[in-house]
C-alpha cells in the first residue's frame, strides 16, 4: 500500500501483465499507493482522498473492476501510524 512513489518514478515501474494505478506521494516522508490489476480484466481507478494538512494523514483510492459482466468496487486505504482515520470521504 505504500508505495513511495513519486509521479517521476512511476513512469519507470512496471509489472508484465498488468496495468498500474498510483497515487504518488507528494513531498512528504512516506506516503503513495500502487494498485495493479491485470489486463484481462477493465478497471477505472480514482482518487478519493489524498493526504493533507487535516489530523487525518490517509489517502484513499476505489478501483471498480468488471470481471464476466459483474462489477466489483474495491477501496484501498493507506493510514499511517498514530492516525486519526475519518472515513466521511467514502
Amino acid at each position: 500500500m505504500e508505495a513511495n512513489l513519486t509521479a517521476e518514478k512511476f513512469i519507470y515501474f512496471q509489472l508484465s501483465g498488468y496495468t498500474l494505478y498510483n497515487l504518488p506521494k507528494y513531498g512528504r516522508v512516506t506516503s503513495g499507493i500502487l494498485i495493479g490489476v491485470s489486463n484481462s480484466l477493465c478497471a477505472e481507478f480514482k482518487i478519493v482522498k489524498q493526504m493533507g494538512d487535516s489530523e487525518d494523514k490517509s489517502e484513499i483510492v476505489k478501483v471498480n473492476v468488471w470481471k464476466k459482466g459483474n462489477k466489483f468496487t474495491i477501496y484501498a486505504i493507506y493510514s499511517p501510524p498514530n492516525n486519526k482515520l475519518d472515513f466521511t470521504a467514502l
